[in-house]
């Protein structure tokens, strides 16, 4: 399997700050991504982001 073949299979973790919501979607290099909620742009956290994510909830 070709590097290439690889980066399309795995997956990573976007964020979207506005509506405090992550996304784990196919990685696709410099991409832009949207979110489905708001259309603003996601922000890239990286393959590990969901494995140390906690959630905290604002009274």
């Amino acid at each position: 399997m070709s590097h290439a073949e690889t980066a399309v299979r795995c997956k990573t973790s976007y964020v979207c700050l506005p509506c405090r919501a992550s996304y784990k979607q196919p990685y696709q290099g410099d991409h832009e991504r949207r979110c489905p909620r708001c259309a603003q742009p996601l922000i890239h956290v990286g393959s590990a982001f969901t494995r140390a994510l906690v959630r905290c909830e604002v009274p």
